[in-house]
């Protein structure tokens, strides 16, 4: 079982009811709702912070993937939804690291 930490806060009180209404609509605890809207707003976050760094050359399409934990093949199919297919500026190594990650994974997979 996954370990867990109590965390508390406080919310206005709108913020609140929609986690209620949500809650009754979808038969859950308003916790439950608030504890998965929280994991997919991280992992969103996570997403599109290195989909920035990707963009502007900072990190290679490997390493966004990896910050993300998606596969190479998700972080491409993202990217290509968004159109931001593999950038030209990266370096022949960055290119090689890239290459080797989906090879690897190929392998894996197949």
């Amino acid at each position: 079982m996954a370990r867990t930490r109590q965390l508390n806060i406080r919310v206005p009180e709108e913020l609140s009811e929609e986690l209620a209404a949500i809650a009754e609509e979808e038969g859950l605890d308003k916790a439950d709702v608030a504890r998965q809207m929280l994991v997919r707003s991280v992992r969103s976050y996570r997403l599109e912070r290195a989909i920035r760094r990707y963009r502007e050359g900072e990190i290679t399409m490997a390493r966004a993937a990896e910050d993300t934990g998606l596969s190479l093949y998700d972080m491409m199919d993202e990217l290509s939804r968004r159109r931001l297919g593999p950038g030209i500026h990266h370096t022949p190594e960055e290119i090689r690291e890239d290459l080797a990650r989906l090879l690897a994974e190929t392998r894996s997979s197949g």
